[in-house]
């Protein structure tokens, strides 16, 4: 300490200097060597700022620790002229302790004296040895001090605690160890202070240490600039506190930053923050230190920290108040949207407003005609003048409406719309129908009491039907109570075994002859056609597994198959089985069945496998698809089938009787019916040991279909045969970081076919298609980054919830155990994620994982897999990395796609220069996810090429709505000199073949439907591809020629792709799954898909069951839980149709318009014959407007009736060139045409359709008579416009009436949209006034930019409420039921009766949908027509060759009349319209009318 300075100061530079020191500090201090034994000399390091004692123990060890890791001693004080320190510690050699004494003069530059006295016990004994660095008594101007000591360390009053007396200091200063020694031996140790390390939240309190582990942290000078800019924009307030803690002589500053955010600003919230009851956020960080303004700095750094944690970044933080206002906007909005219905339910005209300014806010007044004329004002003041709009229609429905319509009509309005699933209905008005029409509806009906019994009889012969039918499937299908088969099962199966050995006699002999005829032939001339296909088949690589094959089928069930595209797989493995059957005697007993994904692979194969039997198809090998098929002989067959064909042939034969091989092929693709497939074939197995499984893949994860089979059965393993095969030419693969000559690391890979590639040669690429590699590759860093994070918050949420929900199952209760002594250690998430799956699987226990959990941990381990091979390339960390980009996000997933497209192009734009310089000619296909990025690369092609370039390439898009003709194109060869740029989606993976590609252009992106449960919609999105899909599309090049594929992602964004694309069931609506799932199992249709590989969500499934609730379809079975078919269910699911389409169909039948009802369903299932040629969206959209202008189905219908007039009167070449007049695909005419017969067929089969009503000799060909009973109304538009809402119940919208134009409601969505390319949509409104239909029928709602509605149709609101929704009821609002109503009147008529109050039920249809009409009689007509229409839908599907009943036959034609009652009525509306809309147009060209004195 300088000479002259206070103690008070002194010792305050002490506490703020204070740090950490090390014993590399303290050796150098010392100077003392490493062998020294014994006690370290004290070393003293002065200077004028700062004081330091240190002290070293040695022991026979050697060094221990540092001193900053011991229990120190400061000495502290505050006047004293002597001070004294003991503390005790614990070393390896034994107990250690040391006094110190210091001694002050207080003259001005009088001299400093310390002295040391220690003692340590060792191994030898106790061993005394004072130290000190001088003589120990020294004094200034010849006086000498009287020390003064204090015992330190020790608890006040303790033993031994007591001041002492000079003499006692002088003698420990004097060196008496003994006595030292004695004393501390009769004292006691301090206890071990309490050290708090936690806040009061909860949160870690942040220190020295801890902040350096921190990175991207401003430094203190800027730290505080940075928060006070945060605050200012992000509106949060700060108090602060510090207080101090521990013993006044080793006391530290704990500072305490109190942060409260607004509500919404930090999300998600972090568990250690504090959520208040105005929905603030309460922050409290706090840091430690020896300094107050460096414990304030901790504090602020911890707060920066946790803004990181929470997604914000204090450096560029979001705008609280931009957002405040942008909330306050959106409650506004919304409180404005319910004042706009509350109007729209009242029948409001447009709102007229009168805005005027004062001072600084406007003044707007707001006037409306509501319910028939009654005049409603309302004024609002805001300082803006759409707020003051806003707030006037806000006002409009409070005190002056309650005033205007009462109260309890203003209670009434808001509880149907609370009631509502959404928060807000659609108001339908009725208007009375004509009194025409009344009559018509008025003499079919009858009497009421005749309707009443006709609804009576149907209830009896419902219950009837039900009684029959069970008891018809208890004595034919099912056992008998003591177990034994059944009559019919024991006569089937006698039948079966009789004839299975005649066959066995009679035929193999006959089969083995044309077996060993057949190969004779190829020995014999090994050039003829049967040699040649011989030596091929021979040359395959499946051969090598053929023996295997067959022998394991001999033992196993179920046998796994995988080989590579080209191995044979396909088409040998049905033969080698069929072969070795003839072989061994079982040929009669053999029928194989081959399912394929795709009708045009089944009947390819088919062709090919016959080829090879050098024989027609009809004999041992035959084929069945949808549309046509050819069976093979009655046994020793083969035949190849779609899926869909094989789970129907299951739905009326369970057991596959006579089936004894079943082949599923492709399995990898996973579509929904393989999917469900697989789950009855792994139940079918269990009950039909002799049925043989053979599934087939072409990817390398065959070992999961073999787990699936394998079951919960450990020790069962099922036989896996892998076919590897080769590339038959050489592919170099190129991946992003090869464009910019990064280097490749080595990794460690769990999929060693990643691995499997050929190393690419050094290229040279232009420098501007290395900028945009480069942008691209800091993009997708950037997206490896954050789903990482995302995926491992998520499964550490997901993983403690099913902890806890396990525990509490078991009643066990699991702690989490925190490690709060280690500073040291660093947030590591890896070992945080190990500990908590240890931790779980310790909770769980015998549970296992679920399968949710495996996918979890799958998907996040390959990520960490994938930043760790960019990081390695990169040398960054990426957590860190992701921690600090988290927020900015860089480029958007629309920009990230824009950098795909013009990098995809430069590629092909390079590669097509360097073919053709080469002199090469062939195909570059170029992979993109859809239309949209097909066309933009397609212009960016030709904007950046010169003319000699482009004219040296031919490019050709390839989509699945291009005709047939544009897409043949691909196949042509490409002359000399010139090379095709095919521009390609996932069509091109194994769809189409394309022989001469020299390169693959790979954008690594797929175009992909998924279905959203909770919003019941289908969106559209962009998705990486599946690293399965990737080898396929690799495989598209080297087919002839070596080749090349560059693919457009890194080496990590592939290894973070999925193995395998997500399987269909897992993104797909599922009502047809679930209704053949019901037709199997009473089980329960959850429990029963919860057995796929990968079970669909719940969600789905439940939204599938509601809608075939909805349909009638199925019931929920009281007793066992499960869900079971009513006669309607039963009758679609014969149909090979979606649910919702055969309850359409059904439908015509019974309102006789079956044919434009059989033409839309089969547009339903075919592709849309309407193309869009490149850059003519308008023109397109115009012609489709000239055949209807209201529905896209009934323009499509019209096209194909005209079509089909075209053929019949001019010819076929007439018909074509109409069709590429008005831009119709003929190809797709015709797939329709062929779907409409086989409709017709299976309706024929069924009998809905009698057979005089058909004419023609192919029952595939058959066709309506122009006199059909089903066709009688199908002249009829708007009755079969009203039909197919029969298949769509709950897809309904109403445009809104008052708001923003062309917006619609749903059931679910209030802000809807017609999509842009539907005939009936409108950008703004018509310029002749003309009024827009207000209610759609829709078939698909799906979200891309917002919500659109597809296929859409102009309703009524008579068509709706006969046909539309799945209930119609009366529901009352008010609080009182009718009975009660009438129950608690006092009011009596002239007879003594009580009066009936008006009643206060409204008629809702489905839950959404409040009808009015000024005519209840109209009401109360539709009503019970509805009914009427019903019963005749129920009594056609119980007995479908049955006609209907005359009574309703005569409402069925009444409906009819009545339609073209409504049709005249309003085409006489519009004459009028359109009347005095020229009327007024005219006046005001003249100036004069009332318009006119307007605009004047």
């Amino acid at each position: 300490v300088a000479p002259g300075s206070s103690m008070r100061r002194a010792l305050a530079h002490v506490r703020a200097s204070a740090r950490t020191v090390t014993g590399a500090d303290m050796s150098a201090l010392c100077g003392v060597s490493a062998g020294t034994r014994g006690v370290a000399p004290m070393a003293a390091h002065s200077s004028s700022r700062r004081v330091m004692t240190l002290a070293l123990v040695r022991s026979s060890d050697g060094f221990t620790a540092s001193l900053g890791a011991w229990r120190r001693a400061r000495c502290v004080a505050s006047g004293v002229r002597m001070m004294r320190a003991q503390s005790f510690m614990r070393v390896p050699g034994g107990l250690a302790s040391w006094n110190v004494s210091k001694s002050f003069s207080g003259a001005v530059g009088g001299s400093r004296a310390l002295t040391m006295t220690a003692a340590a016990a060792g191994e030898g004994g106790k061993k005394k040895a004072p130290v000190g660095t001088g003589a120990s008594k020294t004094a200034s101007s010849g006086t000498k001090a009287k020390p003064k000591s204090k015992n330190w360390g020790r608890p006040k009053g303790g033993k031994g605690g007591g001041r002492g007396n000079g003499a006692s200091g002088a003698k420990s200063a004097a060196g008496t160890g003994k006595a030292s020694a004695s004393a501390n031996k009769r004292k006691p140790a301090a206890p071990k202070p309490v050290v708090v390390t936690h806040g009061e939240n909860g949160r870690e309190i942040m220190t020295r240490q801890k902040a350096k582990t921190l990175e991207g942290v401003p430094d203190a000078q800027n730290l505080k600039s940075v928060i006070h800019s945060a605050s200012i924009k992000m509106l949060f307030k700060q108090r602060t506190t510090t207080t101090m803690d521990g013993p006044s002589h080793n006391a530290t500053f704990i500072t305490s930053v109190r942060t409260t955010v607004p509500e919404g600003v930090i999300a998600p919230i972090p568990n250690d923050a504090k959520v208040l009851d105005d929905g603030k956020v309460e922050f409290v960080n706090t840091g430690r230190a020896f300094g107050k303004k460096e414990s304030q700095t901790l504090a602020l750094t911890d707060l920066y920290s946790q803004f990181l944690e929470g997604g914000v970044d204090p450096r560029n933080p979001p705008d609280v108040r931009k957002i405040q206002l942008e909330r306050e906007k959106d409650r506004q909005q919304a409180k404005k949207n319910r004042a706009q219905l509350i109007l729209e339910m009242l029948g409001a005209s447009r709102p007229q407003m009168t805005t005027s300014s004062k001072g600084r806010n406007f003044i707007t007044e707001v006037s409306v005609f509501i319910d028939g004329g009654k005049k409603l004002v309302a004024t609002g003041t805001a300082v803006s003048k759409a707020g003051s709009e806003t707030e006037a229609v806000i006002n409009s429905v409070g005190t002056p409406l309650a005033e205007l319509m009462g109260k309890d009509r203003l209670d009434e309005l808001n509880a149907i719309i609370d009631s509502s699933p959404a928060n807000h209905v659609a108001m339908m008005s009725v208007s009375p129908l004509p009194d025409k029409a009344i009559d018509i509806l008025v003499d079919a009906m009858g009497s009421p009491s005749e309707h009443d019994e006709r609804m009576a009889a149907l209830d009896e012969m419902q219950r009837k039907f039900e009684e029959k039918f069970a008891e018809r499937q208890e004595s034919k299908w099912r056992a008998t109570g003591d177990g034994s088969p059944s009559k019919a099962d024991q006569i089937v199966k006698a039948a079966r075994v009789s004839r299975a050995a005649e066959r066995v006699a009679e035929q193999n002999v006959t089969y083995a002859e044309e077996e060993a005829e057949r190969l004779q032939r190829a020995l014999n001339d090994e050039k003829s056609p049967q040699g040649v296909m011989k030596a091929i088949r021979d040359a395959l690589p499946i051969k090598a597994i053929r023996e295997d094959l067959i022998s394991a089928l001999r033992t196993e069930q179920v046998v796994v198959v995988s080989g590579g595209t080209g191995s044979g797989k396909s088409t040998q493995c049905p033969q080698y089985i069929l072969e070795d059957a003839i072989a061994s005697g079982q040929g009669p007993n053999t029928r194989i069945i081959v399912t394929q994904p795709r009708r045009i692979a089944a009947v390819s194969v088919a062709e090919r496998v016959a080829a090879e039997r050098d024989e027609p198809i009809g004999n041992s090998v035959g084929f069945a698809v949808r549309l046509h098929g050819t069976s093979p002989r009655g046994a020793a067959n083969i035949e190849f089938v779609t899926t869909g064909v094989l789970l129907r042939r299951l739905m009326r034969d369970q057991s596959l009787d006579g089936i004894s091989h079943v082949m599923i092929d492709e399995v990898h693709e996973r579509d929904i019916n393989t999917d469900f497939l697989l789950v009855l074939l792994r139940e079918l197995i269990t009950k039909r040991p002799d049925l043989r499984v053979v599934l087939m893949s072409a990817t390398l994860d065959a070992e999961s279909f073999s787990d699936y089979f394998a079951g919960q059965d450990s020790g069962k393993k099922v036989p896996l045969m892998s076919v590897p095969t080769k590339p038959r030419h050489p592919v170099e693969i190129y991946h992003l970081e090869d464009l910019l000559d990064e280097t490749t690391p080595e990794l460690d890979v769990e999929d060693e076919s990643l691995l499997n590639e050929v190393k690419p040669e050094r290229k040279e690429f232009p420098k501007s298609l290395k900028a945009l590699a480069k942008e691209l590759l800091m993009a997708q860093d950037r997206a490896l980054h954050r789903e990482l994070e995302e995926a491992e918050a998520e499964e550490i949420a997901a993983q403690q919830i099913e902890r806890l929900a396990a525990a509490e199952d078991e009643q066990v209760e699991v702690e989490v155990s925190e490690d709060e002594d280690d500073e040291d250690d660093e947030d590591d998430m890896s070992d945080d994620n190990e500990d908590l799956a240890i931790e779980i699987e310790g909770a769980v226990g015998r549970r296992g994982m679920s399968p949710r959990q495996m996918r979890a941990s799958s998907r996040v381990r390959a990520l960490r897999r994938a930043v760790a091979l960019r990081d390695a390339r990169t040398g960054e960390s990426s957590m860190r990395t992701g921690a600090l980009t988290k927020r900015k996000g860089a480029s958007s997933e629309k920009e990230v796609s824009e950098i795909t497209v013009q990098l995809v192009a430069q590629v092909a734009k390079h590669v097509a220069t360097v073919e053709t310089d080469a002199g090469r000619k062939g195909s570059i296909l170029c992979f993109l996810p859809g239309w949209d990025e097909i066309k933009a690369a397609m212009a960016v092609l030709e904007e950046t090429s010169d003319p000699e370039l482009f004219q040296k390439i031919k490019v050709i898009p390839l989509h699945s709505t291009i005709p047939q003709e544009e897409q043949q194109k691909v196949f042509i060869p490409a002359p000399d000199g010139v090379v095709k740029v095919i521009f390609a989606t996932n069509i091109a993976e194994s769809s189409v073949t394309i022989n001469d590609v020299l390169a693959v252009i790979d954008s690594g992106l797929v175009r992909e439907m998924s279905w959203n449960a909770e919003s019941g919609m289908s969106m559209m999105g962009t998705v990486c591809t599946s690293r399965a899909s990737a080898t396929q599309r690799t495989g598209r090049a080297g087919r002839v020629a070596p080749g090349s594929c560059y693919r457009i992602y890194s080496h990590g964004t592939l290894h973070a792709m999925a193995e395998r694309p997500t399987p269909e069931i897992q993104r797909t609506a599922l009502e047809a799954t679930c209704l053949q799932t019901c037709s199997m199992t009473t089980a329960g249709v959850q429990k029963f898909l919860s057995k796929a590989m990968d079970p669909p969500a719940e969600e789905t499934v439940a939204h599938a069951m509601d809608r075939l609730f909805k349909l009638g379809a199925i019931k929920t079975d009281t007793t066992s839980g499960g869900e079971f078919l009513t006669p309607m269910g039963r009758l679609l699911s014969i149909l090979p149709l979606d649910p919702g389409t055969g309850r359409m169909l059904i439908m015509g039948a019974v309102m006789k318009c079956l044919d434009p009802v059989l033409t839309a369903a089969a547009c339903f299932s075919s592709r849309d014959p309407f193309y869009v040629p490149p850059g003519m969206r308008d023109e397109a959209r115009e012609i489709r407007q000239s055949f209807c202008n209201t529905s896209d189905l009934l323009a499509t219908v019209r096209a194909y009736d005209e079509f089909q007039r075209v053929v019949y009167e001019e010819g076929w070449d007439s018909a074509r060139r109409w069709a590429s007049d008005n831009f119709v695909s003929v190809v797709a005419l015709n797939t329709i045409s062929s779907v409409r017969s086989q409709l017709l067929h299976e309706l024929s089969r069924i009998g809905l359709v009698p057979d005089h009503d058909l004419e023609g000799y192919s029952s595939s060909k058959k066709t309506l008579r122009f006199d059909a009973t089903v066709n009688h109304n199908s002249g009829n538009d708007s009755l079969f416009a009203a039909v197919w809402a029969a298949g769509l119940p709950g897809n309904i919208a109403a445009r809104r009436q008052i708001g923003n134009f062309g917006t619609l409601r749903t059931r679910m969505e209030e802000h809807a949209g017609l999509h842009p390319s539907s005939v009936a949509f409108h950008r703004k409104p018509p310029r002749d006034r003309t009024p827009l239909p207000r209610w759609f029928l829709y078939r698909e709602m799906m979200l891309s930019s917002q919500v659109f509605l597809r296929d859409v149709t102009a309703m009524r609101p008579e068509q709706l409420m006969l046909f539309g929704g799945h209930e119609l009821a009366k529901r009352n609002f008010m609080g009182l039921d009718a009975s009660d109503a009438n129950a608690s009147s006092e009011l009596l008529d002239e007879a003594g009766e009580p009066i009936k109050p008006p009643e206060n039920r409204r008629t809702m249809l489905d839950d959404w949908v409040v009808i009015d009409s000024s005519c209840a009689d109209t009401m109360d007509l539709l009503t019970d027509v509805r009914r009427e229409i019903d019963a005749a839908l129920a009594f056609k599907v119980m007995a479908p060759r049955k006609p209907l009943p005359e009574a309703s036959d005569a409402i069925v034609d009444a409906v009819s009349g009545v339609f073209r009652i409504l049709d005249e009525r309003d085409a006489h509306r519009e004459r009028q319209f359109r009347r005095r809309d020229s009327l007024h147009a005219d006046r005001a060209d003249r100036g004069g009318g009332f318009r006119g004195a307007r605009r004047t």
